[in-house]
């Protein structure tokens, strides 16, 4: 009689167990989860317990760190190949320009980049396999941590643009820095690909918006360090060139254009007097000696080769004459004799 009660409960146990094993591989997806690689530093908190809790065909894998949501391998959802460059673009193998069929092996110009990083992951995974499943001109190359779709070498699309790469006075902290660009054709308008502080950039080249005519000299002692005006040219007005002096970065007229040729009347800072033009009317200009003498000065300049404001008396409005002022040639008024 004992014997027949036991019966009844081993068929309720039995029938348990059936249904957790069932419950089990239900929840199993199809494929199988991709090799652990990555070297655990500290233990993290579980992802999940099993495939259902992972979101859309990733399984729930055991991994060193804890229990991770993966992308399956063995399942047609795991032959997709994601673009890098693009997160929401997928590539399919065997489906080139949006059409399904067998994929070309087009190989693209150029030659692969040289990779000098060691990756820190064994076998890392590919994000391409074949030059046709990279967008543009890129070609699928073997990089840091698996292939991937990087801009070629030595393509015939080698522009060298106009300017010259500025001078980085700053070591990089890093070993190996990544580069953003490898050549000149990759950046935007008129920026080029340079050596940075930290792998090579697309910056703005020098002389690039360098402006005729020449800097003037330096004829001021400084007694302190100023603020810089400029950078370069372009962020001086007009046909200004930006000067580098011991006082700082100045903007300045340029010396060697026929703007350096204007003489600045000092008594009246809106006109414009020059050289061959008098009374308004342009031609060889008289060198016309007016009356008078020119004043005596008992002024020291602490410049050096201070530059004239005039250079004859015909540029000098009325009766004023030019003479050797304090600093420079200038329109004054003349002693009587």
């Amino acid at each position: 009689m004992k014997s027949s009660g036991l019966f009844p409960l081993a068929v309720i146990l039995a029938l348990g167990t059936l249904q957790v094993s069932w419950a089990q591989k239900a929840s199993q997806r199809p494929g199988t989860c991709p090799p652990d690689n990555i070297r655990c530093i500290q233990a993290e908190a579980d992802q999940c317990q099993d495939d259902s809790n992972c979101p859309g065909n990733q399984k729930c894998c055991h991994y060193q760190c804890g229990m991770k949501c993966k992308d399956p391998q063995g399942t047609t959802d795991s032959q997709k190949v994601k673009a890098v460059q693009d997160p929401l673009v997928t590539v399919w193998p065997g489906i080139t320009d949006g059409k399904k069929g067998q994929s070309k092996d087009v190989v693209k110009k150029g030659s692969c980049p040289v990779v000098n990083i060691r990756c820190a992951m064994l076998n890392p995974p590919n994000h391409c396999l074949k030059d046709s499943e990279c967008p543009a001109e890129k070609k699928c190359c073997e990089g840091a941590c698996g292939k991937a779709c990087v801009t070629p070498e030595n393509t015939p699309a080698d522009v060298v643009k106009k300017g010259s790469c500025p001078v980085v006075n700053i070591r990089c902290a890093m070993l190996n820095p990544p580069n953003r660009c490898l050549k000149d054709s990759e950046c935007p308008a008129e920026k080029k690909c340079c050596e940075g502080a930290c792998g090579k950039a697309c910056v703005t080249p020098e002389n690039s918006s360098q402006r005729p005519g020449t800097c003037p000299p330096d004829n001021i002692r400084c007694k302190q360090a100023e603020a810089d005006q400029c950078k370069d040219d372009s962020k001086c007005p007009g046909n200004q060139k930006c000067c580098h002096y011991q006082c700082g970065m100045k903007c300045r007229d340029p010396q060697g254009t026929k703007d350096s040729q204007k003489v600045k009347a000092v008594q009246d800072p809106l006109v414009t007097v020059w050289p061959g033009v008098k009374d308004g009317k342009k031609g060889q200009s008289k060198d016309v000696v007016k009356k008078g003498s020119c004043p005596v000065v008992n002024i020291r300049c602490a410049m050096l080769n201070p530059p004239n404001r005039c250079l004859t008396d015909s540029e000098c409005p009325a009766e004023k004459k030019c003479c050797e002022g304090g600093c420079g040639k200038d329109c004054v008024t003349p002693e009587k004799n």
